[in-house]
């Protein structure tokens, strides 16, 4: 027997941490059988006790997903996904949705209305869409939520809370966090606080040190601190008053910039202005901007449409609202939480984070490590790399083609194609999940749903591609070591060389065609 205490189960047997509505109408319970210390509901997300693994009703409109554990996913619309446990991946789609609260490492994202990952550290909260609430504690959190009436980041250390749209409140406390949209609140308090805010009214990076913040106008940026960066645009802004090493890249009209400190750098703005090209800790904002190209430890915090932030560098944070937005190119340990529509975000380097929300979204293509979280709908995720995280959601959805561990969620999903030990837990209908790899897991939910064709053949056309490039890979290396020597017998030694290698893609092509 069990009963609940102030949402606390409070109990000697089990518990029951999941309410699963059926299609049929009826209801299910899905208990814990070692509820630990106590489990806990709130908001309707089940969390469970250690090691719990529960994929449960995958698919299913209005399901409670994959409470506590590690490793769960879920899809469909209405779905709570993957609360509780470490590195954890809540890859659940579809509108309303609720995943990924509690543990560390944890990744979710969905379409509208969704709550992304509450608490824990290290948390990615790649939530898309309206309405959301993405990432609230916890330290190391990405937060990149996308849309109109977000609520991002609040709370924890290293805490980026790249969060788009309108009405946005993001990131308050902790440091390291990074938001934007227009009528944003972000970032009070904390120390190395990056408030990369776009939009207009926005208040910024009151307090603490090395705080960098950006907003539209109207914005009031960067009060106090030392070694503080104010790259606000817009115009009516006040940026970057006190402290010493400080950087206010403000821009447009009626601007107070830069008031006090040595060693400034006052690189402003506006529209269409190339900004802070170079070097680090540079930052801008205005539309039509291109702000924070190479250099390391960049900060490209800049708002406004037809944005282009942070390309090239290791330790990038290309925070930029508004649409047709292009962030973080390349480098390694990127974090590119791009909001709006028709955004391009988190190209290439190794350990990315690609948090972007809106419609037409392309994200983290290449890389190993790679978490695409993004949502809306015509979204295009995570291609490539190993140990990829494309939880995508919304309709209409291409996620996580090639690498390993990749998942995905909404309708119209095709998910994780090519790979070993891929999981495409996929839900909504038309989808077609999990195609080629070995060890594949295609819990994919649904009607008119295609999941797990897995072997050999399945991934003809990544694998021929793949043979073709190394092959000739390999013969630009040949040609090169002959040019470099002038013996004639090196040179018909790498044209036999040649000849051979193509008889082995024919001979592998032939295989494939089985």
């Amino acid at each position: 027997m069990y009963y609940r205490y102030q949402g606390k189960c409070v109990t000697f047997d089990k518990c029951p941490i999941a309410v699963t509505t059926l299609s049929s109408g009826s209801t299910k319970q899905v208990f814990n059988d070692n509820p630990g210390s106590g489990t806990t509901q709130s908001g309707g997300t089940a969390s469970g006790g250690n090691a719990t693994t529960m994929a449960s009703g995958v698919g299913v409109s209005g399901t409670t997903a994959a409470s506590g554990g590690s490793g769960a996913t879920s899809g469909g619309s209405g779905t709570t996904a993957a609360s509780g446990g470490s590195g954890t991946t809540a890859a659940s789609g579809g509108s309303g949705t609720a995943a990924a609260s509690g543990g560390s490492g944890t990744s979710a994202s969905g379409g509208s209305g969704t709550t992304a990952a509450s608490g824990g550290s290290g948390t990615t909260a790649a939530s898309g869409g309206s309405g959301t609430t993405a990432a609230s504690g916890g330290s190391g959190t990405s937060a990149a939520s996308g849309g109109s009436g977000t609520t991002a980041g609040s709370g924890g250390s290293g805490t980026t809370a790249a969060s788009g749209g309108s009405g946005t409140t993001a990131a308050s406390g902790g440091s390291g966090a990074t938001s934007g949209g227009s009528g944003t609140t972000a970032v009070s308090g904390g120390s190395g606080t990056t408030a990369a805010s776009g939009g207009s009214g926005t208040t910024a990076a009151s307090g603490g040190s090395g705080t960098s913040a950006s907003g539209g106008s109207g914005t009031t940026a960067a009060s106090g601190g030392s070694g503080t960066t104010a790259a606000s645009g817009g115009s009516g802004t006040t940026a970057a008053s006190g402290g010493s090493g400080t950087s206010p890249a403000s821009g447009g009209s009626g601007t107070t910039a830069g008031s006090g400190g040595s060693g400034t750098t006052a690189s402003s703005g506006g529209s269409g202005t190339t900004a802070a090209s170079g070097g680090s800790g540079a930052t801008s904002g205005g539309s039509g901007t291109t702000a924070a190209s190479g250099g390391s430890g960049t900060t490209a915090a800049s708002g406004g449409s037809g944005t282009t932030a942070a390309s090239g560098g290791s330790g990038t944070s290309a925070a930029s609202g508004g649409s047709g937005s292009t962030a973080a190119m390349g480098g390694s340990g990127t974090t590119a939480a791009s909001g709006g529509s028709g955004t391009t975000a988190a190209s290439g380097g190794s350990g990315t984070t690609m948090a972007s929300g809106g419609s037409g979204t392309s994200a983290a293509s290449g890389g190993s490590g790679t978490t695409a979280a993004n949502g809306g709908s015509g979204t295009t995720a995570a291609s490539g790399g190993s140990g990829t995280t494309a939880a995508s959601g919304g309709s209409g959805t291409t996620a996580a083609s090639g690498g390993s561990g990749a998942t995905s969620g909404g309708s119209g999903t095709i998910a994780a194609s090519g790979g070993s030990g891929t999981t495409a837990a996929s839900g909504g209908s038309g989808t077609n999940a999990a195609s080629g790899g070995s060890g594949t897991n295609a819990a994919s939910g649904g009607s008119g749903a295609t999941g797990g064709s897995g072997g050999f053949n399945q991934s003809l056309n990544s694998n021929v591609v793949s043979e073709v490039h190394r092959v000739l890979d390999q013969m630009t290396n040949n040609a090169h070591a002959a040019f470099g020597n002038s013996s004639i017998q090196s040179v018909q030694n790498i044209l036999n060389k040649i000849a051979q290698q193509s008889n082995d893609v024919e001979k592998h092509i032939s295989e494939l065609n089985g």
